[in-house]
């Protein structure tokens, strides 16, 4: 009997030194980890996040969770530098055969049970799983949550294993040395695979599918409407500001791009099959959304050539639009801020418009580099006479136009600006509008581009005035118009031409009556478009051959249904009417653009929408 007591008792020493040399591996490793995850790994700066939930030793209600990676990361770096101190302590007892600690046992005890502690309680106060799936969800993923709690893990394993030799170190005389050297390698080695897979699970590639495509030469815009090629089903479903719109659509690359939450996905304009795609997964959870794409902030830049969309937490984003590779993402223009400062990405209702990437305020605008976000140049808009207030500006890819408020205490006017877009080098400036100061709350100007036709527009009085023109040599020589005589509602992409609304006045008002073509820059008629009116709320397309706009009612009342009519640019006769509502339906929603490749018509039904591609015969 005793001696099946002592085989016992040896067996459990033995057991207890095994534990403990693996511990102490354990703990090596976790102290490593930590070490890495409070210094060297990746972390992101969280807004204040907060756990509705009870929080121990706190008086609110709730708990703040966006601390938590840099104290949980912190917290196990003092845990395992103390660890590691007591297991220095213990080896030493081990090797000298010390009978005590000499001293040194509240240290002993006061580290061990602080790892047993601290540790636990701290994932326990913070919530640690819903407040690491909340995070992991709403942010682009990092790797010092996932190691901290790594870190933490091992630690606290390896503390557990390591308490029976800590309060008996003559445990490890029952092992070989090889043993333990063995079992303490084996330690290290786990908490290795334990640190692979933490900074796995904090790379947030792993949330990125990205398919890229081969560079190839873009398909020439149609000449002219002619036959469907395709249609595209857009999903419609609650975006990021709750909204259910489907209307994320530019020309680019080799045909056009189309943005989701998601992310993006660009197409071949001539056959509609998808090229390259950036989408994000797991951006949607239970209606709240995580890092996911921006509604409306898709615009193409560089001739078609780039595309740039901002995702939250993440931001800018810049993409070849050919072959979906990636240009930038940190940036001069995602990073530049000037204090005081608010600044605005002009032109987000031009986003069928290829333009120079330019930043704007009141009284600053900065000019950046399309293909790397670099700043080319920056400039102050304020001059002597003028502070400007209420600026609005309209980029092409060579010049930027600017139209802003001036004021003196006494009288108010605009100056119209041009600057060279690689240069900010101001070409040209001209003050319209100068009146009394009592009219400047009713006075608004702004800047409109139809194609390559500007029409800088001011109101003056309760008049309204304009300059139509297309080059930038035009802008001081061009003459003011009134709106009365004719409002542009369309433009050709070289400024030769501008689709006007002429009206005529009668007893009644004004009548809608003619849809003249003018020759600029002398802004004579050339021809007047003949057969049926225009829908005014979507863009009319000069093509080389034809003018192409939307009916979303139909050409004729006998027979109501969404379409696209297009005019010949020889004499203003009707052309071609296509259809593009399913089934011969009216669309709610209509847009019209012009993508290599295809003539593009988007419409939107109740809560179905398609975007229809159209070529050039047939």
């Amino acid at each position: 009997m005793v001696n099946g007591v002592e085989a016992l008792r040896k067996w459990l020493s033995r057991i207890a030194a095994a534990a403990g040399a693996l511990g102490a591996g354990l703990i090596v490793g976790g102290t490593a980890l930590a070490v890495y995850s409070r210094c060297f790994a990746s972390t992101r700066s969280l807004h204040k996040e907060w756990l509705d939930r009870g929080a121990w030793f706190t008086a609110g209600p709730g708990v703040e969770i966006s601390v938590l990676p840099g104290y949980l990361a912190t917290a196990a770096v003092l845990t395992g530098i103390a660890m590691l101190v007591t297991v220095a302590v213990v080896m030493v007892r081990v090797v000298r055969r010390w009978d005590s600690y000499l001293g040194l046992n509240a240290l002993v005890a006061l580290s061990t049970i602080g790892a047993v502690v601290v540790l636990p309680f701290m994932a326990v106060h913070y919530h640690l799983l819903e407040a690491y799936r909340l995070i992991s969800f709403e942010y682009q993923l990092f790797e010092m949550l996932p190691t901290a709690i790594a870190a933490a893990g091992v630690l606290v394993a390896g503390t557990v294993l390591f308490v029976p030799i800590a309060l008996r170190p003559a445990h490890t005389r029952t092992l070989p040395i090889q043993v333990l050297a063995l079992l303490l390698t084996t330690g290290m080695l786990v908490s290795a695979g334990v640190a692979v897979a933490a900074v796995r699970l904090g790379d947030d590639q792993r949330n990125i599918e990205h398919t890229t495509a081969s560079r190839t030469e873009s398909a020439a815009v149609p000449d002219r409407l002619g036959a469907e090629r395709y249609r595209i089903p857009i999903p419609i479903a609650p975006n990021y500001f709750g909204e259910t719109a489907a209307d994320d659509v530019v020309p680019a690359g080799a045909g056009f791009v189309i943005a989701s939450a998601q992310g993006l996905t660009a197409y071949d304009g001539s056959t509609g099959l998808p090229r390259w795609h950036y989408l994000r997964r797991n951006v949607e959870r239970d209606g709240r959304f995580g890092p996911a794409y921006i509604p409306r902030t898709l615009r193409p830049l560089d001739n078609g050539a780039i595309v740039l969309a901002l995702w939250d937490q993440l931001g800018w984003i810049a993409f070849d639009a050919s072959t979906g590779d990636t240009l930038w993402q940190g940036s001069d223009f995602t990073r530049d801020t000037v204090p005081g400062v608010s600044w605005e990405f002009p032109g987000s209702e031009l986003r069928t418009d290829s333009e120079a990437l330019i930043l704007v305020s009141d009284n600053r605008i900065a000019g950046y580099d399309s293909r790397s976000g670099l700043r080319l140049w920056s400039t102050d808009t304020t001059t002597p006479d003028c502070k400007p207030s209420k600026s609005d500006v309209a980029a092409t890819e060579t010049v930027v136009y600017q139209i802003s408020r001036c004021t003196n205490h006494s009288e108010f006017w605009f100056t119209s600006t041009v600057r060279d877009a690689r240069t900010g080098v101001v070409i040209g400036t001209r003050e319209v509008g100068r009146s009394a100061e009592t009219n400047a709350p009713e006075s608004v100007a702004s800047i409109k581009r139809f194609g390559g036709v500007l029409v800088i527009w001011w109101l003056e009085m309760n008049d309204t005035h304009q300059i139509v023109f297309a080059m930038p040599q035009q802008f001081a020589t061009t003459p003011v118009t009134d709106e009365k005589d004719y409002m542009p509602i369309g433009g050709d992409q070289a400024g030769t031409e501008a689709l006007v609304d002429k009206s005529t006045h009668t007893d009644d008002g004004y009548n809608h009556d003619r849809l003249p073509v003018l020759e600029l820059p002398e802004g004579a008629e050339k021809y007047t478009l003949t057969g049926p009116e225009p829908d005014y709320d979507s863009p009319l397309l000069f093509l080389s051959a034809e003018i192409v706009a939307v009916f979303r009612y139909g050409s004729t009342k006998s027979n109501p249904r969404s379409s696209l009519q297009s005019w010949s640019r020889d004499n203003g006769g009707p052309a071609t009417d296509r259809p593009i509502a399913s089934d011969n339906h009216t669309c709610d929603f209509t847009r019209l653009m012009a993508a290599p490749g295809a003539i593009l018509a988007l419409c939107v039904e109740d809560q179905s929408a398609e975007l229809v591609g159209f070529g050039s015969v047939g």
